[in-house]
């Protein structure tokens, strides 16, 4: 008698067929499968099928009950997963013994929950944010020696040399030629053994967008992965040249035809149907969106990933936002769990490929080239095809938890936005939860590198440099209309005397503004959502913490951080006067500019001119902006703010004109101390 062979299913963690247990037959399945062609037979053997259908043909008596009740007991004290030959099934992540399977896994000491989380054990992350500066005194190429004649920090000196290094440099044409070839060219290089290749893309629209790109490559030199990092320009031939310039590791990706396709839909395609075909090779990768940035060693995620070879994905947290504002109260959900692809570290296999594989799809059967254009489409598809492959050819996915790789958007939302003003406020808050990430989606133009800068995950010693030459001033909310002249008149101050300006977190009277959280009694607005800036208007804005980060990871030595220079401008006297004096100023690198104090204010004692410079410097240094004790009305008793510049724009020459840029490119952002906006939890954006 020939039998038809038996079609086997999966349920909670037991492999039955349709007509009993097979699970005596010792299956061996291929950890590489992902799903069986329909029609293809299982690897039940003819002689099982007969025994069982013999079984089933048998009587089974009110006796036997007890004996089969043992049985199943006994199939449940042991489960399949910890059965050999059986180890690419496990059961559906969600049941109890979904933990107990993760923990068998050989020599495994990072547990996964079963919901899927990771928990990195307190003791491995001690010494987690410990800081390893790059010695002065290493021996190095003949280029550093020659480099620090010319005054350039030696981070900066050791990055380049580092990057030159890069093996993409000694890559030959063909291996240069395809994306995917590349990715497994680099993947079997010497440094990049057993570690995934950092992607991430680029168009480079703007200044800020490249120190994006400056920030992921940096970050990796830091923590010494850059010749597994590649930067992916897409269809973006300034953004090559830049590369070219920089020695940075970039692949230059030109779509067919790239006249015809967004950005947006370039970079799904990308994504969906071209970093498949380097997973089939067997190349890991970790994709970057630009906007996240680390606050300590990758190597701590990498841990997770070198010892659960079972998990395929191991992806961000997140969860969606939402506000009804019809409800008393505004009541808020929060939606479950959900994947980010911001980081997504992902396996070299046929499952993960798969995924892409569906995704594609489903991006490419869109009829509405509207919304194929629109941002974070090609997640959402990933995300589905994420789904199915769950349910379907035994995908494995795990999460970074919001604590372990925070959402600004989110971490604000839930902690408050007194932590936008960024420093040690926010240092601190990210260290208490062992954060290791963070990612700024939602925030977007200036904001998304400020927000990075703001958490202390922006890594760039060109940026972070000692002989840079800064402006600022200390800022006291009165109006707006007050605050958006004076931010215009700091602005043309700083480009006409070719200086950054660092705008400083924004102090507002405490005793009158209740609708944002205090810090340390003071009511602060951050720094970065004070002004909008045309892309016309060429300067650069640092953030109020950019000498701390300087003094905390960028200082040497050779190339200490600068103190800062108080000087003092008298009442009425003009901008022209100011910037005068600022220009006779060129080899004083930071400048802060105060009110000359009244002759009374300087006759006490206490309050003598050198003590006043000891309080601004105290204020300038500090991560936040130091105000001292005093309450919000005796300081702006003392206050004075700059001159307009109206009376600048109507004088002849080229100040008048760059008068008319900042004047017409520089607004306040909407909202200035007022509470969150909309109806989620992206109200942080600088409109």
């Amino acid at each position: 008698m020939k039998l038809e062979p038996v079609a086997v299913r999966f349920s909670k963690g037991s492999i039955k067929s349709t007509l009993g247990s097979t699970t005596e037959n010792k299956i061996k399945y291929n950890e590489d499968s992902v799903i069986a062609p329909k029609g293809t037979p299982s690897p039940v053997s003819e002689q099982s099928v007969a025994k069982q259908i013999e079984k089933k043909e048998t009587k089974v008596t009110r006796d036997d009950y007890p004996a089969k009740k043992k049985k199943k007991k006994a199939e449940k004290e042991e489960p399949l997963y910890l059965r050999s030959g059986v180890y690419n099934f496990q059961p559906k992540w969600g049941f109890d013994d979904t933990e107990k399977y993760i923990q068998v896994v050989p020599n495994i000491k990072i547990p996964i929950k079963w919901d899927r989380r990771i928990i990195f054990p307190e003791e491995m992350l001690q010494n987690m944010y410990k800081e390893v500066k790059v010695a002065e005194s290493e021996p190095e190429i003949d280029v550093i020696q020659t480099s620090q004649q010319d005054n350039i920090p030696y981070g900066l000196v050791h990055a380049n040399v580092v990057l030159q290094s890069h093996p993409i440099f000694t890559a030959t044409s063909s291996q240069l030629q395809h994306l995917d070839t590349l990715m497994e060219y680099l993947s079997r290089s010497q440094h990049c053994k057993d570690t995934p290749i950092f992607l991430t893309m680029a168009t480079i629209g703007n200044d800020l967008y490249w120190q994006l790109v400056e920030n992921f490559v940096y970050t990796m030199v830091k923590y010494q992965l850059s010749d597994c990092a590649l930067i992916v320009c897409v269809s973006d031939e300034k953004c090559m040249k830049k590369c070219g310039d920089f020695h940075f590791p970039c692949f230059n990706y030109l779509s067919e035809p790239a006249t015809s396709l967004s950005v947006m839909e370039q970079i799904a395609i990308l994504k969906l149907q071209h970093i498949p075909k380097a997973l089939l090779h067997g190349v890991d990768v970790f994709m970057l969106d630009l906007d996240v940035g680390f606050l300590a060693d990758p190597a701590y995620m990498l841990k997770v990933y070198r010892e659960t070879p079972i998990v395929d994905i191991f992806v961000q947290e997140d969860f969606i936002y939402l506000m009804n504002r019809t409800k008393a109260g505004w009541k808020t959900w929060y939606t479950e769990p959900l994947p980010n692809i911001g980081m997504f570290l992902c396996r070299g296999n046929n499952r993960t490929a798969k995924v892409f594989e569906l995704a594609l799809q489903s991006y490419l059967s869109l009829q509405d080239q509207e919304e194929k254009a629109k941002p974070g489409i090609d997640q959402k598809k990933v995300l589905s095809a994420i789904q199915v492959g769950r349910g379907t050819f035994a995908l494995k996915f795990a999460y970074f938890t919001t604590d372990t790789a925070p959402l600004m958007d989110k971490f604000i939302k839930q902690h408050g936005n007194v932590y936008e003003l960024g420093g040690e406020l926010m240092l601190r808050a990210l260290q208490d939860q062992r954060a290791m990430a963070m990612h700024t989606t939602c925030y977007e133009k200036s904001t998304k590198v400020m927000g990075l800068k703001a958490s202390s995950v922006f890594w760039n010693p060109r940026y972070y440099d000692p002989l840079r030459r800064t402006l600022t001033k200390q800022l006291l909310f009165t109006t707006d209309a007050a605050l958006q002249r004076e931010v215009q008149a700091l602005i043309w101050l700083a480009l006409a005397t070719q200086r950054s300006l660092i705008l400083p977190n924004l102090l507002g009277d405490e005793s009158s503004i209740r609708t944002i959280a205090q810090y340390n009694n003071r009511t602060l607005w951050p720094g970065f959502r004070i002004a909008s800036v045309a892309n016309d208007v060429k300067v650069s804005i640092l953030e109020p913490a950019y000498y701390w980060r300087m003094s905390q990871h960028y200082s040497s030595p050779s190339h200490p951080v600068p103190a800062p220079d108080v000087v003092y401008f008298a009442k009425g006297e003009s901008l022209e006067r100011i910037k005068e004096t600022l220009m006779r100023l060129q080899d004083v690198t930071r400048i802060v500019l105060h009110p000359k104090p009244s002759r009374n204010r300087l006759r006490k004692a206490e309050n003598n001119l050198e003590e006043l410079n000891l309080q601004i410097a105290s204020w300038a240094d500090d991560s936040i902006g130091d105000f001292g004790s005093e309450p919000f009305d005796t300081l702006l008793s003392r206050y004075r703010p700059l001159p307009s510049l109206d009376k600048v724009q109507s004088s002849e020459g080229g100040d008048s004109q760059l008068a008319k840029t900042v004047l017409t490119g520089v607004r306040n952002c909407y909202g200035i101390f007022g509470p969150p906006r909309g109806n989620s939890t992206c109200f942080q954006i600088c409109e």
